[in-house]
C-alpha cells in the first residue's frame, strides 16, 4: 500500500544517512527531497513527543491547583484526561487494523490525538469541577456533585456530540492518515463525555469525599463560612 511504500521509504532515509556519516570529511553527501523532509519531521516529533505531553499536563496542573487549591482533584482529572486517551488509542488501533488493513496508527495520530483530547478533555473537567466547587458549599459533596452533574450534563452532552461529529465527517476522506484521526478524536471525545465527565469524574470525587479537596479543604460558602466561625465562638462559650 501507499502508507506501506511511505514508511519504507522513510526507514530508506534513515538507513542512508546512517551510511553517509561513515563518508565524512571526504564530501558532501545529503539526502534530499519529499521523503526526506517527512522523515525529520517524523524523527523531531518523536523526539519531542514526551517532552511535549510532559509540559503539556505540567500546565494543566498548575492551572488545575490554582482553581481548585487542592492537590488532589487535578491529579485525578489529569489521570482520566490519560486513562480516555490511552483508551482510544488502543480501540483505534484496533478498528483501524480491521478496517483499512494497516499494520499501525500513522505515525502522527497519536500526537495529534492526544494534543486534541486532552485540551477538549480538561475544558470538560474545568467547566464540571468548577461547578462542582460552587454546589458542595450549599449543599455538601454527594448531593452537590449530583446537582452539578444534572445541570452541567446537556451542556456538556450537546458540546461533545457536535464536536464528535464534526471531527467524525474527517473518516469520510481517503487520506488513512485523516480518517484515523478524525475517528479518534470522535470516539474520545464520545468516550470523555458519556463516561469521563459523566460518571467517572463524579464517582471518584464522591468516594474521594475531602480528600479530593486536600489540603485546601472542602470548599464552603461564604454563609457557611460565617456559621461555622459563629459555632466556634459559642463552643467557647
Amino acid at each position: 500500500s501507499g502508507e506501506t511504500q511511505g514508511y519504507a521509504g522513510m526507514d530508506a532515509v534513515t538507513e542512508i544517512r546512517a551510511i553517509l556519516k561513515d563518508y565524512q570529511g571526504k564530501g558532501e553527501a545529503v539526502v534530499s527531497g519529499g521523503t526526506a523532509i517527512i522523515t525529520d519531521i517524523r524523527d523531531t516529533m518523536n523526539r519531542d513527543v514526551l517532552r511535549a505531553i510532559g509540559f503539556v499536563l505540567l500546565g494543566i496542573f498548575i492551572v488545575l491547583l490554582l482553581m481548585l487549591r487542592s492537590i488532589i482533584a487535578p491529579l485525578y482529572l489529569i489521570a482520566t484526561v490519560v486513562f480516555s486517551f490511552t483508551f482510544t488509542l488502543g480501540l483505534t488501533n484496533v478498528v483501524m487494523r480491521a478496517w483499512l488493513g494497516v499494520d499501525g496508527l500513522t505515525w502522527y495520530v497519536p500526537f495529534f490525538v492526544f494534543v486534541m483530547l486532552v485540551g477538549l478533555g480538561v475544558d470538560y473537567s474545568i467547566f464540571l469541577i468548577g461547578r462542582v466547587k460552587e454546589e458542595i458549599g450549599y449543599h455538601g459533596i454527594r448531593e452537590g456533585v449530583h446537582i452539578a452533574v444534572a445541570a452541567t450534563g446537556a451542556i456538556i452532552t450537546s458540546a461533545g456530540v457536535i464536536l464528535a461529529g464534526t471531527f467524525a465527517a474527517m473518516t469520510a476522506g481517503e487520506i488513512k492518515g485523516l480518517v484515523e484521526l478524525g475517528f479518534a478524536v470522535a470516539v474520545g471525545i464520545l468516550v470523555d463525555t458519556f463516561v469521563v465527565r459523566t460518571m467517572l469524574v463524579p464517582s471518584i470525587t464522591v468516594l474521594l469525599d475531602r480528600w479530593a479537596w486536600w489540603p485546601g479543604g472542602v470548599p464552603k460558602t461564604p454563609a457557611r463560612r460565617i456559621s461555622a466561625q459563629e459555632d466556634a465562638l459559642h463552643a467557647g462559650d
